[in-house]
Parts: C-alpha cells; sequence; structure tokens
C-alpha cells in the first residue's frame, strides 16, 4: 500500500499535486509515524482504526481543512507549535524574518528589550527567546484565545514570555518603555485579494488576523509606526511583515512617522515580504 500516493490522489483537487504531496507526508509520518521508505516500498499496512483515522482526515482535508489544524501542531524555526483555529498557521517565509533580525544582532548574548506585536501563536517571540536567551522578551495579542495559545506554546518550548492582551489599534493598550526591537506580522491582506486566496485559508483562519479593508490597508502599520517612534530605544528597530504589492507604501508610512533608515527585505520567494526600520 502506497499511503502517500493513496492521499495524494484523493486530495488532488482542491490541493495542486506538490502541496498535496506535502500534506500526505505529514499524514503518514507525523501520525501514523510510518517512514518515507516504508512508503515508497509498499510495505504499510493500516489497522481498521488507523484506516478510519485516515478516512477522517483525508474528508476534513477535502473541506479546505488545514492539516496543521487537523493534527493539532506545527513546526516553526526548529520549534514545535501547537496551532488552533484561534491562530494563523505559522508560515515558512515568515522564518525569513526571524532569519533576517538575527543577522543584525552580531552578538546573541546581548541581553535586549524585545516586543512581538499580534503574536498569534507565539511562534515569533519564542523563536527569538530561544535565539537570544538572555533577552526580555514581550508579546501582546488582542485575542485572549490566541494568548492562551500562545501561553501553552512558550511553556512547550520552555520559553519566557511576558504576555498581555492588547490592541495594536489602541496605543493606550500598547506597552510603554523602551523597547530595542520591536516585531510584528500584522494583518496586512486586502478584502480585494481574499477571492484569490485558497479556501484553507480564507475559510478557516482567524479573519481578524488576515484581512485589512481596502481602503485602509495600512492601518496596522500606522498605528506600529507611531507606537514604536514613542518607544523604541534610540538605536532600535522595528521589524514588520508586510504585503509586497504595499511594499512602496508601506516604507512610507514609517517615513511619515519619522523613521529615516528604512529598508525592504525580500522573502525565499523573492517578494518584498519585510521591512526594517530605525529612526
Amino acid at each position: 500500500m502506497n499511503i502517500i500516493a493513496d492521499i495524494r490522489k484523493a486530495i488532488s483537487p482542491p490541493y495542486p499535486r506538490h502541496e498535496a504531496e506535502a500534506i500526505a507526508r505529514i499524514v503518514v509520518e507525523d501520525v501514523f509515524g510510518v517512514t518515507l521508505l516504508d512508503c515508497l516500498s509498499n510495505n504499510v499496512i493500516l489497522s481498521p482504526t488507523q484506516q478510519r483515522q485516515m478516512e477522517d482526515i483525508i474528508a476534513r482535508l477535502q473541506q479546505g481543512e488545514p492539516i496543521q489544524y487537523i493534527i493539532g501542531e506545527t513546526t516553526f524555526c526548529g520549534h514545535q507549535f501547537q496551532v488552533t483555529p484561534a491562530v494563523l498557521i505559522p508560515r515558512p517565509e515568515t522564518e525569513d524574518m526571524i532569519s533576517l533580525i538575527l543577522n543584525d544582532i552580531t552578538d546573541p548574548s546581548c541581553e535586549l528589550s524585545v516586543c512581538d506585536a499580534g503574536t498569534g501563536s507565539g511562534c515569533i517571540a519564542i523563536s527569538l527567546q530561544k535565539a537570544l536567551p538572555q533577552s526580555h522578551v514581550s508579546a501582546l495579542d488582542i485575542s485572549r484565545e490566541a494568548l492562551e495559545v500562545a501561553q501553552g506554546n512558550a511553556v512547550r518550548n520552555q520559553a519566557a514570555i511576558h504576555f498581555t492582551q492588547a490592541d495594536i489599534l489602541d496605543i493606550g493598550t500598547l506597552p510603554q518603555g523602551q523597547w530595542d526591537l520591536i516585531v510584528s506580522n500584522p494583518p496586512y491582506v486586502t478584502n480585494c485579494e481574499k477571492a484569490e486566496m485558497a479556501v484553507h485559508v480564507k475559510c478557516h483562519e482567524p479573519s481578524k488576523a488576515l484581512f485589512v479593508p481596502d481602503d485602509n490597508a495600512l492601518v496596522f502599520y500606522t498605528a506600529l509606526a507611531r507606537w514604536a517612534h514613542k518607544t523604541l530605544s534610540p538605536q532600535g528597530t522595528i521589524y514588520c511583515e508586510l504585503n509586497s504589492i504595499l511594499a512602496a507604501e508601506t516604507e512610507q508610512v514609517f517615513r511619515h512617522e519619522g523613521f529615516t533608515h528604512t529598508s525592504l527585505h525580500l522573502d525565499r520567494y523573492n517578494n518584498y515580504r519585510f521591512i526594517r526600520c530605525k529612526r
């Protein structure tokens, strides 16, 4: 039985072949503990219970439910994170922002004050704390449900994070003080882009963490820029993930709010996906 081929066939479409192949491998390796070699050798025999479990997973995948929600976890920067429909599923390209930040820090043993605004699953804050163990890392989110997931992930990964419920768009709720580093992956997908998105994203992941109005698409960047300008230390830096089609406009927002040193950076797919800003 070639279980990978069977799963791939069952979920193609709606998933393209390469994505269906990746999902099938996640199922066989993470759910059933079957090696790729066994799959290729057609040596896999599922028990009746496992067969029913696989059929349930395939049915949920065919309805567009993300595999990460089905199995309840995903990997980000080499760490395991619980994910639920209360949080966005961490994207591979967001790992590139972590790399950008860490490449800018010449001494990983330094003691920095770090804030992750809009933490979701906590993947950014936790990955930074693990890479910068002497730093003091805070994380905020408007969603209590998201914070509960993030707190569980911090315990799971033995990361000391201070969590706060706060709204990026309400500066009065945001923590004050001098931050050496602010990082954020805020909502940035415009409503007009929604039609082009995959069903498993637009119909299953939390819309408040994804979408912004077409007529005010940069609202979160304006709020972040104003808050960061007031609260960053003199040499502090803010890094944000952004919508590649609005990269130039996003940079102008930060420059308008007083950041004189700004730069745009590419992700692994060669799209402008991140901005770095200093006063």
